[in-house]
């Protein structure tokens, strides 16, 4: 996935790089990593990620 990084103004004043990619590829990517992850309570694991909580 490409990503270009951009700066970004932090609470407090810092400068911080953020990095910003693709909608479409960003939620083609979420949408494979839940259909390998496995529900844990109310939490989910992902064998490269760990356990993971996911909002709306």
């Amino acid at each position: 996935m490409s990503y270009k990084k951009v700066p970004h103004v932090a609470p407090g004043g810092q400068i911080i790089q953020m990095s910003v990619v693709d909608e479409a590829a960003f939620r083609s990517a979420r949408h494979n990593m839940m259909l390998e992850a496995e529900k844990r309570g109310s939490q989910w694991y992902h064998s490269k990620m760990g356990r993971f909580s996911v909002t709306a």
